[in-house]
């Protein structure tokens, strides 16, 4: 008994670059579980244990050494999966990706120099007593790892019980009432441009004048709703409720209610149902908000690999993410040069869509001129000093002075980009679309998501609204149309529904209690500084 203990005593010694492989799993889900999925870690975690168990085996057949195969694992799995995180905190003390080419090779110099020291045969011979060694080395990695391995367990569980039982409330996706229409059905166009603010915010705020675009659109046609509001403040619930023509006040009621709720909403909305019901190809374009993307719809559009946010992640702080600096292997790596393709590529391909043939509905999410800010107003590209980050408000890396500049400047290049793809859709479409051009929300460089009393809600509230409608247009549409509206006076003036419009409303929520919401209606239109 006691000889099987100490074997096992021994066993468990060995395992701790195993606990750091759970670790970069644990990690990455304590840091992000307001977003991620539990069920997303799975494939990875395999995954993950796979390469530490074969990296530990390697090094036994060449060292026949148990403690020190467990010693140069723990090494293998430290640069492997921790690479991005060094590189992080290398860019934001001395801005690499702003000042050097090949930044990945300064960072990848220092991880050989530190491993080729401690991974050396002088330094293993420094341990006088590899035994006791792994022991310590393990109880610290343990009593590193419960608080986080806590933490995600009852986050894990909270989930698990919630989602067998996402409940979608009564008055949202149910579209069986509305009549199907036997008219002609226009292709519609639905582009939502993320963080897109209007007209009188942009000149106060940015000191960017977007007369001339707005004179494009007028000379093509298009109305702007120029006093429009988002209903939300958060890409996802403002989307979740235009989509299905309603808000979201019943989530504020309901006990739990979970965010992944707002992904359901969008994918299989309302409005999708409803022009499926009346025979519409739906076709959406990939998004870097994993939430927002419809991967079901008859045609979908990714440049990249279909991974999950999950796995995205951990590529990008894994020492994988080295290659996006050399050669496009087609990862969504978490990189300014990723987001640039992202954008880059859904421009370019909304311009084949036109030519398919049959009514078709488009959903198309652009992540601009929201940050990062990565394209001057000529679309060359810019690199920000800070590391990767899409965060705004409060949360955002840069300076005030940095959102200023960067922000101007994108909604030029946006403005240029969405010129020449309205130019496409009207000349190469077979009847006059429906074409919506809408921010789900203003910029939000006021904003403090942890208090709305700090915040400068008519920023982030104004948006960019503008429409382009066949046949004579809507009579009815009026300038300060909110997204919730959109759909209801759309499918009441070309589908001959009878669908009432609600009251403009606008509402605020922080990212961690969504469904919070508090109404800021009646300040939307107060200035702030």
């Amino acid at each position: 008994m006691k000889l099987m203990l100490k074997n096992c005593w021994k066993l468990i010694s060995l395992l701790y670059p195993f606990i750091l492989a759970v670790d970069v799993v644990v990690i990455i889900l304590t840091n992000n579980k307001d977003y991620l999925l539990p069920s997303q870690a799975v494939r990875s975690s395999f995954i993950v244990l796979l390469i530490t168990a074969l990296s530990w085996g390697s090094f036994f057949l060449i060292t026949r050494d148990e403690y020190r195969s467990s010693y140069l694992c723990f090494l293998s799995v430290l640069l492997i999966f921790f690479y991005g995180y060094s590189y992080r905190l290398m860019n934001d003390l001395f801005h690499l990706e702003a000042h050097f080419k090949g930044n990945h090779l300064i960072v990848l110099g220092i991880w050989c120099l530190f491993l080729g020291v401690t991974s050396s045969g002088w330094m293993w011979n420094k341990i006088q007593n590899p035994r006791r060694f792994s022991t310590y080395f393990c109880a610290i990695l343990v009593i590193s790892l419960l608080p986080r391995f806590f933490s995600i367990s009852l986050f894990v569980f909270r989930s698990t019980s919630a989602s067998g039982n996402i409940s979608i409330p009564s008055d949202l996706g149910h579209p069986d009432d509305l009549p199907v229409y036997s008219g002609s059905l226009p292709d519609i166009y639905y582009v939502i441009l993320d963080s897109y603010g209007g007209k009188e915010v942009l000149l106060d705020k940015y000191y960017t004048d977007i007369s001339s675009f707005i004179k494009f659109l007028y000379d093509k046609g298009f109305y702007i709703a120029e006093k429009s509001h988002s209903n939300y403040l958060q890409t996802e619930l403002s989307l979740a409720s235009s989509l299905n023509f309603n808000y979201l006040d019943q989530f504020a009621e309901m006990k739990n209610p979970q965010r992944q709720t707002l992904k359901e909403l969008i994918l299989h909305s309302k409005v999708r149902k409803y022009l499926e019901r009346n025979g519409y190809m739906i076709i959406a374009l990939a998004s870097e908000d994993d939430y927002i993307n419809l991967k079901d719809a008859n045609v979908y559009y990714d440049e990249f690999v279909d991974i999950n946010p999950f796995e995205e992640i951990l590529l990008s702080v894994s020492v994988i993410s080295t290659l996006d600096e050399f050669v496009n292997l087609g990862l969504p790596f978490q990189s300014y040069q990723t987001h640039r393709m992202w954008i880059q590529y859904t421009f370019d391909k909304v311009a084949e869509i036109p030519a398919i043939r049959g009514p078709k509905y488009v959903f198309v999410h652009i992540m601009m001129p929201h940050p990062p800010f990565v394209f001057d107003q000529d679309g060359t590209p810019v690199t920000p000093m800070q590391s990767f980050s899409m965060a705004d408000g409060n949360r955002f890396p840069g300076s005030n002075e940095d959102y200023i500049k960067g922000y101007a400047q994108q909604v030029r290049f946006t403005n240029s980009k969405l010129q020449d793809m309205i130019n496409v859709i009207l000349e190469q479409s077979q009847q006059p679309p429906i074409i919506i051009i809408q921010g789900d929300h203003g910029p939000r460089r006021l904003i403090n998501w942890d208090s709305l009393g700090k915040n400068c809600i008519k920023e982030a509230a104004s948006i960019f609204n503008a429409y382009y409608f066949p046949n004579g247009g809507i009579p009815e549409i009026y300038p300060s149309i909110s997204p919730v509206n959109t759909f209801r006076l759309i499918f009441n003036h070309y589908f001959d529904t009878n669908l009432g419009l609600l009251d403009d409303r606008s509402y605020f929520s922080d990212f961690f209690h969504p469904y919070d919401f508090t109404e800021i209606t009646d300040i939307v239109d107060i200035d702030c500084q």
